[in-house]
């Protein structure tokens, strides 16, 4: 059980991680990432309320899952960047593979990234 625990606590904090954008903050200008420039640097403030949301894998209707996410960030707020960089935490699996596979830069803004 407190392995199990662990694990969750671990998968958890990486979760974290990837919405407050650290992993991507660790990227240079030289290496590849989804997103401009104007969205990486804008940071996602400590208090932000980060929606609950199941992990999106790819399995499901994106739509729904873009849609409850929306109705989430309704509750916190957040400018157009931190939309971007806290849907990335919400995704799992193939679909954050397929994030993955985004040519550098051309994530611009939420509704591009949506």
């Amino acid at each position: 059980m407190q392995r199990s625990n662990g694990d969750l606590l671990h998968r958890l904090q990486v979760r974290e991680d990837r919405i407050r954008g650290r992993h991507l903050a660790e990227l240079t200008d030289d290496e590849s990432h989804p997103f401009s420039s104007t969205i990486m640097a804008e940071q996602v403030p400590h208090q932000f309320i980060i929606p609950k949301l199941p992990p999106y894998t790819g399995n499901s209707d994106p739509e729904a899952h873009v849609k409850a996410f929306n109705a989430q960030m309704l509750i916190s707020g957040g400018s157009d960047a931190i939309r971007c960089k806290v849907f990335v935490g919400t995704l799992a699996s193939r679909a954050f593979k397929w994030f993955g596979g985004i040519p550098k830069a051309t994530i611009t803004s939420f509704p591009v990234f949506a």
